[in-house]
């Protein structure tokens, strides 16, 4: 009888306290970017990257939710000559892509430089590794609107 208090007290034992000796998973899986965007033009690691229209925001869209206290101070847009580039954030697909919207259209035949950091992280703490992704302006387009020759329209 003794021994089957032992072995129950032992049992009871194991069932509180290995339960919790399970190995714990901070993150499931790890923040990454799936797609970058700028109009219909994708910006992709490998490059290059030419022709991005000077009107367009940039989309951003990763594989997790992002949190977004951490967005802001992660992103970086530089015109070349090291020159920040301000702009506006809004997100969409539950925070999992970012919209850009520069303050101003890109300048025209202009490098431009966006940098994703390590500081970026998921809703549920997924860490990034950071990244940038390089591209260069095509020439604006222009769009004649009216020709006057000697006062006469054409």
């Amino acid at each position: 009888m003794k021994s089957c208090t032992i072995i129950g007290v032992l049992v009871i034992v194991m069932l509180i306290f290995f339960p919790s000796c399970k190995k714990k998973n901070s993150s499931t899986e790890s923040l990454a970017v799936e797609k970058v965007t700028a109009g219909s033009s994708e910006i992709t690691l490998q490059g290059p990257n030419f022709n991005i229209p000077v009107d367009s925001s940039i989309l951003i869209q990763f594989n997790v939710s992002l949190d977004t206290s951490t967005v802001r101070k992660s992103l970086v847009l530089k015109r070349s000559g090291n020159t920040n580039v301000l702009f506006g954030i809004t997100y969409l697909n539950r925070n999992q892509t970012v919209v850009l919207t520069p303050a101003t259209v890109f300048n025209p035949l202009t490098n431009y430089v966006l940098q994703i950091g390590s500081t970026l992280l998921g809703a549920s703490g997924e860490s990034f590794s950071g990244t940038s992704y390089s591209f260069t302006t095509n020439n604006r387009k222009l769009t004649l609107k009216s020709v006057t020759l000697n006062g006469l329209e054409f």
